[in-house]
Parts: C-alpha cells; structure tokens; sequence
C-alpha cells in the first residue's frame, strides 16, 4: 500500500528436496524481485541461495545468524531447574545451537510436548528429520558394510563399550591414524582423549534404527575378535 515496503520471508527450501525445488522455481520466479518496495529475507546457505535465485537476484545482503550457547539455548527453552538444563544440554550437544533446529524443537514443545518427552521419545517426526539431517550431512553411504567408515560406525553404535581409538583399530587391523582420518569430519562424532563419542544419547538411539541392517555384520566381527583373543590367550597358557 502506498509507498510502505512489503516483505515476502522465504524460510525452509533447505528441507525441500532439489527436485521439487526445480517445481518451485516457476512460481518463486514470478514473485516482484527487483521492484521498489518489495524486499525478500531467505533464509539458507548464502552459496545454495544465489545459486538458486542467481537468475532473479541482483543486490543481496548477507547476514550471518550465530548459533546460540549452551546458556543462551537454556533461555531460549526457559529452562530452569537442573532436570530441565540437562535435557536441553542433550538438544543442545545434538544440534549444536544452530538457531534454526532450536526453533523447530521449540515449537513442538510449545505445542504441549515436555523437553523430558522430547528426548525419550524417538517417534516425533519433527526430531527424526533434524537427525536425519545431520546424518545425511555426513555422506556416508549405508549400501554395504565393506565401508570402512561404516565398520567403524557401526562398532560404536552397537556396542557402547567399545569406545577406544586403539581398541577399534585393532579390531579392523587397520592403524589409530586410519581410524582417525575415517571419522574427524564427521560431526555427530566426538574425538576426545583416544576415543570416539556421539554427540549425545538421542544421535545413537537414531543410529540403531538407521543402520539397524549391520547390526548382526558388527557382532559377528566383534565375536571373530574376541575368539580369537581367547584362543591366543589359551595358546599361551598351553605353551
């Protein structure tokens, strides 16, 4: 009306597959870009976006929104008590404090769902498309189990004693070195002190249903391991 600018706000193309990303386009194209008085905020990754919209963008401005702290992400679930702080510690380890996963967790749990409930319960959808996310970052194919990025993967998902670097290596036959390069970019990974850690509890109980078909591959590698350690050990004793 008059003079007054009006905001079209563009959020979520990040979690549309690029497939019906191109059905989109037809219709995104057709919106005022470029006209006075008409302004776009897009939310995304700044190179996908002006790779998208490279056609219908002229002047752009970028504006980096910083993931929040593990205090600032306590306020932002109003999260008091110490039972509460540790909930939001596990949604905060998982998703790092990135603004945009918080707010969707937010909303589920200002529709009636307790941070406790969040947590427990692996069925919500909204939390199974935030962990597939972080998961389909990574890359890692799932087609077979010779990956050695898998074997390692899967070791830590289905036995969580098994932590240790050297342990895992051993294991493989494989060296601490070439475990390390396997997973240092992964990031629902933690390397820390000679061993390897998920993110959180609510990333792994995501795994074992995500990689659920490995699961009888890992024990049968682990349970190789371990029986050959027990007649080694047997062979020792008899020399």
């Amino acid at each position: 009306r008059g003079n007054k600018p009006i905001y079209f706000i563009i959020d979520g193309l990040d979690q549309i597959p690029k497939s019906d990303i191109e059905l989109l386009k037809p219709i995104l194209f057709k919106l005022p870009w470029n006209m006075n008085n008409f302004y776009f905020i897009l939310s995304g990754e700044g190179e996908e976006l002006r790779e998208l919209f490279n056609s219908v963008l002229k002047k752009t401005k970028q504006i980096r929104v910083p993931s929040l702290n593990f205090d600032e992400t306590c306020i932002f679930f109003k999260a008091i008590n110490p039972k509460d702080k540790n909930h939001v510690r596990e949604i905060y380890e998982t998703w790092r404090g990135i603004p945009e996963d918080l707010n969707q967790i937010k909303t589920i749990i200002n529709s009636g769902t307790s941070l406790e409930d969040f947590i427990q319960d692996n069925e919500i959808r909204v939390k199974q498309d935030l962990l597939e996310r972080i998961w389909q970052q990574s890359e890692i194919e799932i087609k077979s189990f010779e990956s050695l990025r898998i074997q390692i993967v899967s070791i830590i998902t289905f036995n969580d004693s098994i932590q240790d670097i050297y342990k895992i290596a051993d294991i493989l036959r494989i060296s601490y070195e070439d475990v390390v390069n396997e997973v240092q970019n992964i990031s629902f990974i933690n390397i820390k002190d000679g061993s390897l850690a998920f993110i959180s509890k609510s990333f792994r109980d995501f795994l074992i249903k995500k990689i659920k078909k490995f699961e009888k591959k890992v024990l049968a590698v682990l349970l190789n391991y371990y029986s050959k350690i027990r007649f080694n050990c047997k062979l020792t004793k008899f020399i």
